[in-house]
């Protein structure tokens, strides 16, 4: 897995914002700001934790509805081992492991399973930009969260345009993809346009407005959960903070997730969650030690949980990373993705 040049970049990325916030911390405050937390208060953070996962289940669970209908406990399931391999390994490949599982599991092509994904990715940007924007008429948002609010809209909103155009205009996309593919072989040419019309189907819910409201109001609620872990760790280290602080940090350690870093966005995440805490007035060695406790309570109980859904499922991690890969540690082909899918 490190042999990939892209993982090496991550782990320097997330080592050299480890040391941006460790050079602006005071070690001591670090310290005491963990020993005097209550970590009772951290309890119902767990049950929170898994309440935000149960209904990111459902949220695909509606997204794969036009592909197939799923159960949603062991759909759970995928989704805890999915988390626990981004957790775990690099490059994010936990979202490939978890749509290979599925499609091992049910015999469904990797295609519209990974547009479902990407499909997830986006709401998930939307619903943080959204909730930065309800809080930004309650608070003066610093410098840089202006900027970052501004940037991730524009991303967002430009990534929901254009697989909603994917959506509404399938046959002209596919009449491109015959004319560049016409001089392909045959089986190449059989194999890209079957992974395009799996792709395309796996964004079919956003032709489907019942649907789409659903897969959007899952999308809220499960991140109105994680929010509620970020208020129980304020509380558990003594914060007196508003409602909107923590929708704020929750956002901007989230989506500077979405930047190259090692597993489970280490590093990044610290970095702007404590950064933000700073430009509420916390002590930077109190908002680091804030930044270091919710990413522990969002990262372990899950890796423990998947590693246990993992050991059940009868396979090794290792051996699922690489049959998400693919034959040779290699992304799949379109005609092991999706061809023949329509």
């Amino acid at each position: 897995m490190l042999r990939n040049p892209r993982s090496w970049v991550g782990l320097a990325i997330s080592l050299l914002f480890l040391a941006l916030l460790l050079r602006q911390v005071d070690a001591g405050h670090v310290m005491q700001a963990l020993a005097s937390t209550n970590y009772l208060l951290l309890i119902p953070a767990l049950p929170c934790y898994f309440l935000g996962v149960w209904f990111r289940t459902e949220r695909w669970r509606y997204l794969l509805a036009p592909v197939t209908e799923l159960p949603p406990a062991k759909l759970f399931s995928y989704v805890v081992i999915g988390y626990m391999a981004n957790d775990t390994l690099p490059l994010r490949v936990g979202e490939l492991v978890r749509a290979y599982l599925v499609g091992r599991r049910f015999s469904l092509p990797m295609a519209p399973l990974l547009s479902s994904i990407a499909l997830e990715r986006v709401t998930d940007g939307l619903v943080l930009v959204g909730l930065m924007a309800i809080a930004a008429p309650f608070i003066v948002l610093a410098g840089w969260m202006g900027q970052l609010l501004i940037a991730m809209t524009v991303l967002f909103a430009g990534g929901i345009g254009a697989l909603g155009f994917a959506a509404f205009a399938q046959r002209p996309l596919v009449r491109l993809a015959r004319a560049v593919l016409r001089r392909a072989p045959g089986n190449l040419r059989g194999a890209g346009e079957g992974f395009l019309l799996g792709a395309l189907q796996g964004l079919g819910v956003l032709r489907q407005p019942r649907r789409l409201a659903a897969v959007g109001a899952f999308a809220v609620l499960s991140w109105l959960a994680e929010a509620g872990v970020f208020l129980l760790t304020g509380w558990a280290l003594g914060f007196e903070l508003p409602w909107t602080a923590y929708f704020i940090a929750m956002a901007t350690a989230n989506l500077a997730t979405s930047l190259p870093s090692s597993q489970a966005g280490i590093g990044p995440f610290e970095y702007f969650c404590a950064l933000t805490l700073g430009a509420f007035g916390i002590d930077p060695g109190a908002a680091a030690a804030y930044a270091l406790v919710v990413h522990a309570v969002l990262i372990l109980p899950v890796t423990i949980a998947g590693c246990l859904y993992l050991w059940a499922e009868g396979i090794s991690l290792g051996a699922a990373f690489r049959g998400a890969l693919g034959p040779g540690g290699k992304p799949p082909r379109p005609s092991e993705a999706g061809a023949g899918h329509s």
